[in-house]
């Protein structure tokens, strides 16, 4: 769900470009984590995913927090081939988390996606 998501995210902030890590050059893109999550069941799966979002301001870094906090709670909308999103929880809205190895500014917010659809490995 991890690459769905980035693509997801790529696909609509062609500025800020999405990852599962931070690019070596840049001061606005974003990151997403899976950090664990429950599987549901044999073809339900519900990770958990940590979104930072880095700009070159604070304010700038919590606008695009907030950008793509509303992108994502519109997923179910837009994955829904297999497997298909079908909610969404935000389990920790934005909040500033400086990142001591960068010059960015750093928002990172939680959320809950949950899928159904391919049979879990």
């Amino acid at each position: 769900m991890e690459s769905e998501v980035i693509d997801d995210l790529n696909a609509h902030f062609t500025d800020a470009p999405a990852a599962d890590r931070p690019p070596e050059f840049g001061s606005r893109f974003i990151v997403v984590h899976r950090t664990g999550g429950v599987l549901a069941s044999r073809v339900s799966d519900n990770p958990i995913l940590v979104v930072e979002c880095y700009d070159a301001t604070p304010e700038q870094a919590y606008q695009l927090a907030a950008e793509v906090r509303e992108h994502l709670a519109q997923l179910p909308r837009r994955l829904t081939t297999d497997p298909r999103v079908y909610k969404v929880v935000e389990t920790a809205g934005p909040a500033s988390l400086p990142d001591p190895r960068s010059t960015s500014h750093r928002y990172t917010q939680t959320i809950a996606v949950h899928t159904r659809g391919r049979r879990a490995e």
